[in-house]
């Protein structure tokens, strides 16, 4: 279900993304030890056309997950995609950093 579960975040989408405009992206890993970058990208999305501020997670060069800023907070983005397991050690990178 799109934007179906919740994570409390300590940082919102905007300073995320700033963060990550920054510094290009972030090597990560889940609470699994699987590897991941996140990447500060704009994307055009198909249901209005417009362009939107979004964070890519990548495993090697294959997008594994996208979150919109509307998605931020939840476990499931937009497209019912899984991507809370990226965004939480992220979260946490910018808490240490």
């Amino acid at each position: 279900m799109a934007h179906d579960g919740n994570i409390e975040h300590k940082h919102t989408f905007p300073e995320v993304y700033s963060f990550l405009q920054s510094n290009n992206n972030m090597k990560l890993s889940t609470s699994t030890n699987k590897e991941f970058t996140a990447v500060a990208d704009k994307a055009i999305r198909r249901k209005d056309g417009k362009e939107y501020d979004v964070i890519r997670f990548l495993r090697g060069n294959k997008e594994s997950a996208r979150a919109y800023e509307c998605c931020w907070g939840h476990y499931y983005n937009c497209h019912r995609t899984r991507f809370g397991m990226y965004a939480k050690p992220l979260d946490e990178a910018l808490r240490n950093s």
